[in-house]
């Protein structure tokens, strides 16, 4: 039987070495739902960027209003005012579908789900 981490005990054990420290701490958030729980349990232990960016997202409309949301949640939420920032990187959908080009059939979640996944390299 294989042994199950238990990762909150092992954040716990990490935000323990801390201290007193507030150090900063970079953020990939896809939208504002899925940030909120990671923002409650860190914001008091770092100094927390948001680096919003999911190029798999498409129209280009719908992007942007992911991450209209994400920053009205900061704001609405009061993080904003803890100093919390949002930083929105350009929406570029080439990047997704050249990184996960010919891994369509190899494993759905890589395939459409846009795994941080290094382009393909010619052999």
């Amino acid at each position: 039987m294989s042994k199950q981490l238990n990762f909150a005990q092992q954040m716990d054990e990490v935000l323990k070495t801390l201290g007193p420290a507030r150090p900063k701490l970079l953020l990939h958030a896809c939208c504002g739902p899925c940030s909120s729980a990671v923002l409650e349990q860190l914001c008091e232990h770092f100094e927390i960027t948001v680096l919003y960016y999911n190029p798999n997202t498409w129209p280009a409309e719908e992007y942007h209003r992911r991450e209209a949301e994400l920053e009205r949640f900061v704001r609405d939420a009061g993080y904003a005012a803890r100093g919390i920032t949002v930083v929105e990187l350009p929406y570029d959908p080439q990047e997704f579908y050249t990184t996960v080009k010919g891994l369509e059939q190899s494993n759905p979640i890589i395939a459409y789900c846009g795994a941080d996944l290094p382009p393909a390299q010619e052999e």
